[in-house]
């Protein structure tokens, strides 16, 4: 649904040149192109509170230790074992 009279923005030029090239290439206003960005953020942030607070709702529970290098440093990233120094 539309709001009639919608506000008005002001933005530094290069994001006006920026939101007027990526309203032209999606064959849009800039107007509809900014509610549309907006609209996505407040679904996005939304969606992440929601989450959030069902998550926080829950009980705490223990962790598993999956083996004796979970103190030790030793981990992987990506496929890629990484070891980190100790800070001792």
């Amino acid at each position: 649904m539309a709001v009639a009279g919608a506000p008005t923005a002001t933005l530094e030029e290069e994001v006006a040149r920026w939101a007027r090239i990526r309203a032209a290439e999606h064959d849009t206003s800039v107007s509809r192109f900014v509610g549309e960005l907006l609209r996505d953020r407040m679904v996005e942030e939304r969606t992440y509170e929601a989450t959030m607070r069902d998550y926080l709702a829950q009980p705490p529970r223990k962790l598993r230790q999956t083996g004796s290098h979970v103190h030790s440093g030793i981990g992987f990233v990506g496929s890629t074992r990484v070891t980190v120094p100790s800070p001792h």
